[in-house]
């Protein structure tokens, strides 16, 4: 039995990129944090996990973790 819930996709609303790209794909940011933060012997790099709209490259920021998105407005 599954735990998930139920959903009826017509009472969804699509998600659109600023160009109003419907098509998204999956990519990575990457973060380095210093090796002084860190307490260790080299900084670390760490992927963020980002959806961007195919046609225009534009990562979709709805979807990103409010203390990363600052980095990607323009």
């Amino acid at each position: 039995m599954s735990n998930q819930p139920q959903i009826d996709l017509s009472q969804s609303s699509e998600v659109l990129s600023s160009t109003g790209g419907q098509i998204f794909q999956a990519g990575y940011v990457l973060r380095r944090v210093s090796k002084f933060l860190l307490g260790s012997d080299e900084d670390a790099i760490i992927p963020i996990q980002i959806f961007y709209d195919a046609e225009s490259m534009e990562i979709c920021l709805d979807l990103l973790h409010p203390s990363v998105r600052e980095f990607y407005i323009k």
